[in-house]
Order: structure tokens, then C-alpha cells, then sequence
């Protein structure tokens, strides 16, 4: 079963009671609503993104598959903040994330991310540090961490940070379709443009 969040004793929403939670239905509703989020309307994403948590934190019968609604629609909520600078949203829906998942990699590596909107940078790097720490192929923690090491550290090599990134694709080992962005990324840091394909990938990510 999901564990219960910290979401349902904020005031941030209205708990209501459900006897169970469709998953399947949610999962469509959750595709909806990060569609329209990178369409420019997050005001109607993050009423949906309200909706699944509330409903999910609310429901007496909660099936295993919507563990993955619920950390994406945290995820979405999150991003929804970041875009509009709700700074009290942003602090709730971390506080919810990492009281539920404190294990998942993904929302500690979005929660580091508004640490770092924040000017915390200690704080993201404790949160990308622990992300790593569970998922050692948890790109965007680590590129983002080589970014902090490279902005705070401007006397080192500015590509030293970059190097795992490489040393990862020319292993030749299966990367996820979403982490080519991470991948590519790293590939224009290192200035290797051509990196057999990388280049190609990142840009097939940012297009998908």
C-alpha cells in the first residue's frame, strides 16, 4: 500500500473520502495534465496535479500502482511551483514528497532544484548528494551537482566535473531515453560535440 503523506494534515487541500483510487484512470488524468504543463498552462496542470494527490491521500484502498501517480503528480506540483515562484506551494509539496518518498531519487533531485531557485545551495547539494547516494545512474542529480561543483569551484578544471558523463556513454551500457538530456548536456560542456551520437541524443530529447 502508499504510505500516507504529510499532505493530508496541510490546509492546502480539502481531504475527502473515497473508498477506493482508479489507477489506471489516474494515470490518464496525470498524462493530461503534464501535457498541458509544457504547453504553458500550468494553472490547469496543477489543478489536477491538486486533484490525483488529494484523492490518492484520501482514498481508504490505495492499489501499489499508483505509487508512480502519485510521485509524478508531486513531481508536476513541484514544477508547477518552481514555474510560478508559489514559494508556500513549493515548501509544502517538498515537505509532503520527502515525507512519503524519502527514498526516490527523482523528488529529491526536484526538491534540489528549488533549493537551488532559493539561493539554499547547501541544501540542493544534500538533496542531489542523497539522490546519488540511492541511484548512482541518477543523471539530472548528478549533472546538477557538477554544475554547483563548477560554479562554486571556477579555479578547477572547468570540464573535471563532466568526465563521468562520458566515461558513462562510452561504456556502451543502456541509458533511459530521459536521461540522454543529461548526457548531452554534459557533451556540450566537455566541448565533444560529435561524441559518436550524443549530441544527436541530447537533441532527440529535448524534441520527444
Amino acid at each position: 500500500m502508499v504510505p500516507r503523506s504529510a499532505w493530508q494534515l496541510s490546509s492546502l487541500f480539502l481531504i475527502g473520502f473515497a473508498l477506493a483510487f482508479d489507477s489506471s484512470e489516474a494515470a490518464t488524468r496525470l498524462e493530461q495534465a503534464e501535457q498541458l504543463f509544457h504547453t504553458g498552462n500550468g494553472h490547469a496542470a496543477e489543478k489536477i496535479y491538486r486533484s490525483l494527490i488529494r484523492e490518492i491521500t484520501s482514498a481508504s484502498t490505495v492499489p501499489e500502482a499508483s505509487s508512480e501517480v502519485h510521485v509524478r503528480a508531486l513531481s508536476g506540483l513541484l514544477g508547477v511551483a518552481l514555474r510560478y515562484g508559489d514559494h508556500p506551494l513549493a515548501e509544502k509539496t517538498i515537505e509532503a514528497a520527502t515525507t512519503t518518498f524519502p527514498s526516490n531519487p527523482g523528488l529529491l533531485t526536484r526538491a534540489g532544484e528549488y533549493m537551488l531557485y532559493r539561493g539554499r545551495l547547501e541544501d540542493a547539494r544534500s538533496l542531489w548528494s542523497r539522490a546519488l547516494e540511492l541511484d548512482s545512474e541518477a543523471m539530472e542529480a548528478r549533472y546538477r551537482l557538477a554544475e554547483l561543483e563548477r560554479s562554486q569551484a571556477p579555479q578547477r578544471d572547468p570540464k573535471a566535473p563532466y568526465q563521468w558523463f562520458e566515461k558513462r556513454f562510452r561504456s556502451k551500457q543502456p541509458i533511459a531515453p530521459n536521461d540522454l538530456e543529461w548526457i548531452g548536456r554534459a557533451c556540450l560542456r566537455l566541448e565533444k560535440y560529435e561524441w559518436d551520437g550524443a549530441q544527436k541524443a541530447y537533441q532527440d530529447a529535448l524534441d520527444a
